[in-house]
C-alpha cells in the first residue's frame, strides 16, 4: 500500500486493497478455484478476500475488525468489507500482489468449504445489506 491512495478530503477513501490468489500445487480443485478466482475479489470490489488483502490499520479500529457475533466460517471477510463500505470506504486491487495459496485436494474438503461460504455468506449479507437497495447486488 506504498502507492499513492485516493483521499476525500483529509479523509482515504480506500480501506484495503485485495490482490490475485494463485494455485500452490496444480490439481483439479486448485484449477477450479484459480479459474473461477474463488479467492479474488470481484474487479467492482464490492469486498476483499483476506487470502491476500491487506487494510488501513485505522479503518480496521474504526469498524472494530471482523464481526466477532458471526456463527460460520464463511462469509467473515465479506461482512468486514460490508462494515467498512456503510462507513463510505471503497476496496483497491492490486494485479502485482501475488500469493500463492495450497487449497485442500479432496472433494469432501471442496464441498464442505462451498457448504461453509454459503451458509456464512448467506448470514453476513442479510445482517449488514438487508436495509440496501437492490442496485448493491448489480
Amino acid at each position: 500500500m506504498e502507492k499513492k491512495l485516493p483521499v476525500l478530503g483529509e479523509r482515504c477513501v480506500i480501506a484495503g486493497i485485495g490482490g490475485k490468489v494463485c494455485h500452490y500445487q496444480k490439481n483439479t480443485v486448485s484449477e477450479y478455484y484459480s479459474y473461477h478466482r474463488i479467492l479474488e475479489p470481484p474487479r467492482y470490489n464490492q469486498y476483499l478476500v483476506t487470502a491476500n488483502a491487506c487494510y488501513l490499520k485505522k479503518c480496521l479500529l474504526e469498524v472494530q475488525g471482523f464481526d466477532e457475533t458471526h456463527k460460520y466460517p464463511g462469509g467473515e471477510d465479506n461482512g468486514l468489507s460490508f462494515k467498512l463500505a456503510n462507513r463510505g470506504y471503497i476496496f483497491g486491487f492490486e494485479k502485482d500482489m501475488i500469493v500463492m495459496h495450497d487449497y485442500r485436494t479432496s472433494l469432501f474438503s471442496f464441498l464442505k468449504t462451498f457448504y461453509r461460504y454459503g451458509k456464512g455468506c448467506a448470514e453476513i449479507t442479510f445482517k449488514y445489506l438487508k436495509h440496501q437497495s437492490p442496485s448493491i447486488m448489480e
